[in-house]
């Protein structure tokens, strides 16, 4: 557990850094995808109620529409969104509220802990692309980066956990 000490305060920021920064990535995840989807919705929904491009193409967007439509309904992406948009928050005011002076970095990081138990499991590289991020916000560049990241890991990192892949990460 953080101590208060200036180092014992930047550990705990740093660990409020990189968990509201993974949680802004997952908000922007879902947010791009809910839109995406709404788009489709829209856009088959219209095609398929036009009669300009014959039967065949209305039937075939009906059928793009229900699939779509069916998507946004089981995904709940929004709601998913709307739950990173308020742990982000969350992890941003405990830090915040450390840079102050409001709370003490024993205090914030009992709060983190609390906060973890709300949270599903992590995607491990963006977490760890996260990490990376918040050594540079609170370190700058005079500290190396703890994690290395793989470009396949990079692509695939809102979409696969890679539970066990070791990023380096201390």
């Amino acid at each position: 557990m953080a101590t208060d000490t200036p180092a014992g305060l930047n550990e705990a920021k740093h660990g409020a850094f990189t968990n509201g920064k993974y949680h802004a990535d997952r908000e922007a995840f879902f947010d791009f995808w809910d839109k995406s989807i709404t788009f489709g919705v829209l856009l088959t929904g219209a095609v398929a109620f036009l009669d300009v491009f014959g039967n065949s193409f209305q039937k075939v967007g009906a059928a793009v529409l229900g699939v779509f439509a069916l998507l946004q309904l089981v995904a709940e992406l929004s709601k998913k969104a709307r739950d990173h948009s308020t742990l982000k928050k969350l992890y941003f005011e405990l830090a915040a509220k450390m840079e102050s002076g409001e709370l003490a970095a024993n205090a914030a990081g009992a709060a983190m802990l609390r906060l973890a138990g709300e949270e599903r499991p992590p995607y491990c590289a963006l977490h760890a692309i996260a990490e990376n991020w918040a050594t540079r916000a609170i370190y700058g560049d005079g500290k190396p980066l703890p994690c290395r990241i793989g470009r396949f890991q990079r692509i695939l990192r809102n979409w696969s956990r890679f539970e066990g892949t070791n990023f380096g990460c201390s």
